[in-house]
């Protein structure tokens, strides 16, 4: 998904979102949208854990970076944890720099199926409203996706925060992906990619462009609509904490028939098959040592 562009007030820490996100980041977007839309607004009260780049999962900051995970007292009373836990195993190999301009970032957001992804400042503008409901034309067109769904119906975002629906990370009953796919995992890696160094942006994007041009994966699928979709895709391979097969263009599927047996041996998968996304994903997620597996899946 798109990054929202913000304009931090130099004082005091205003979010300011300039834009929604862009049609392109969210071509072919891949979420399901929640059974019953959010209320028009719903005041939340929020809940923070706080991981820091060795993993260590913390109820305060101290000193160093830090990446701040939220959810708001609503959801469900495990999902706090969990996707600390999710993010402490997805940085705990990060290299220092990746991890340092990732800590700018305001980090992971859990919000309730009843709340909607508008409960978060950072997507407040995206909000609906009575006059807009049901509609997505004029002055409402900004809180529909380029394929008329409410943003606040979906069940995941990134811009400067990720955003993603409790029910998916405690894998309960209502989890609209049937326990076939993390969305936090997806989500993070959107977020790792829009705050890493520039150098490594650049990468991802050649690495993209020689994927698509000699068709190194299927072009269909959602995982080659944009340079994004392909890093979180890739990123969902290389933790494997995704079982879909009709999303990740055969990034975790070895040898294109069956879903790999483990996520290491999804990275061999890809070295083999894409080796210029491959160094990106092996630096920046174990520190060039991919053969310490992520222990991550749909369910955690």
């Amino acid at each position: 998904m798109a990054r929202v562009t913000l304009i931090i007030g130099i004082l005091v820490a205003v979010c300011v979102a300039a834009e929604p996100p862009s049609d392109d980041h969210l071509a072919g977007v891949q979420f399901v949208p929640l059974v019953h839309n959010p209320g028009y607004y719903t005041k939340a009260s929020f809940l923070h854990r706080y991981v820091n780049n060795a993993g260590v999962i913390a109820h305060t900051k101290s000193g160093g970076s830090w990446v701040t995970i939220s959810a708001t007292t609503n959801c469900h009373s495990t999902a706090l944890d969990k996707a600390a836990l999710v993010v402490s195993k997805m940085v705990r190999h990060m290299p220092s720099e990746i991890f340092t301009h990732l800590a700018t970032s305001h980090g992971v957001g859990i919000f309730s199926a009843k709340e909607g992804l508008t409960v978060y400042p950072e997507y407040s503008h995206l909000r609906d409203t009575p006059s807009c409901h049901g509609s997505c034309s004029g002055s409402c067109a900004h809180t529909c996706t380029f394929d008329g769904r409410k943003y606040e119906s979906l069940g995941g975002l990134t811009s400067s925060i990720s955003a993603v629906v409790d029910d998916n990370v405690i894998c309960d009953a209502q989890d609209k992906n049937h326990h076939h796919q993390n969305t936090l995992v997806h989500e993070f890696g959107h977020l790792v990619n829009h705050y890493m160094p520039s150098q490594y942006k650049s990468q991802i994007t050649a690495a993209y462009n020689h994927a698509k041009s000699n068709n190194l994966w299927n072009n269909g699928q959602y995982a080659m609509a944009t340079i994004g979709e392909y890093w979180a895709e890739a990123t969902a391979s290389f933790f494997l904490s995704t079982v879909r097969t009709d999303v990740t263009g055969g990034l975790n599927m070895c040898g294109g028939s069956h879903v790999c047996s483990s996520d290491l041996a999804a990275r061999q998968y890809i070295a083999k098959h894409d080796p210029m996304l491959y160094k990106v994903l092996n630096y920046v997620y174990t520190h060039n040592n991919p053969n310490i597996p992520g222990t991550l899946k749909p369910c955690v």
